[in-house]
């Protein structure tokens, strides 16, 4: 909700406007944890869970998983990625996991 939040004001929409956050991340684990059945061991983790099932059930947050190969921050901030998803970006103008 907090990004909700910060998104409609600075872009000066209503805050009860529909806004989708499509996230991408590279933990299975917390992929595997938002779309099964399956509950956190973590009991602060319970929570947060629970949002964020409610919010992926009316389709106001999409989570899709991504190698962590693929992650265009992986390719700015590790020394030694390979420039391939430089290079896919450049040559398509489309990041490859969109």
């Amino acid at each position: 909700m907090f990004i909700k939040a910060l998104v409609s004001e600075t872009i000066e929409i209503n805050a009860q406007s529909s806004i989708k956050i499509n996230a991408y991340i590279d933990n299975q684990s917390l992929h595997d944890l938002l779309h099964n059945t399956k509950h956190a061991l973590e009991k602060r983790l319970v929570l947060d869970i629970s949002s964020l099932r409610e919010m992926i059930d009316r389709k106001e947050v999409s989570v899709t998983w991504v190698d962590n190969k693929k992650q265009l921050r992986e390719v700015l901030s590790q020394a030694g990625s390979p420039p391939s998803v430089l290079l896919e970006i450049d040559q398509s103008d489309k990041i490859p996991f969109i």
